[in-house]
């Protein structure tokens, strides 16, 4: 992960990014990569989702901007994916209350 990203740090600072053919792949790649990792190490599934969210929503995000040509248009996408990932928040947030209930006012714990 830690390659990656200074992969990507190196390429974007020397600005030969712009000039490769394939850098929407290598950046989509890389932000797939990242939060894959994380999934893998911290053995968390729901996050192999968020990868895919993250990377469709970049990936929406840079072909709508070239196709417009207004930077605002490719917003939907990532309004899209995170409506989605807070639905899934709050499902957890509601088997987590149900699970461990608040205490009755007065009763002690």
């Amino acid at each position: 992960m830690t390659i990656s990203i200074v992969f990507l740090l190196i390429l974007t600072a020397i600005g030969s990014l712009q000039r490769l053919p394939m850098a929407p792949v290598v950046v989509g790649a890389i932000v797939f990569i990242i939060p894959c990792s994380i999934a893998y190490f911290w053995n968390w599934d729901r996050m192999y989702l968020y990868a895919v969210l993250f990377t469709v929503s970049f990936t929406l995000n840079e072909i709508t901007i070239a196709d417009t040509g207004v930077i605002a248009s490719g917003a939907y996408a990532w309004l899209i994916s995170g409506i989605i990932m807070i639905a899934i928040g709050v499902v957890y947030l509601v088997r987590f209350l149900r699970k461990y209930p608040l205490p009755a006012e007065g009763a002690e714990a």
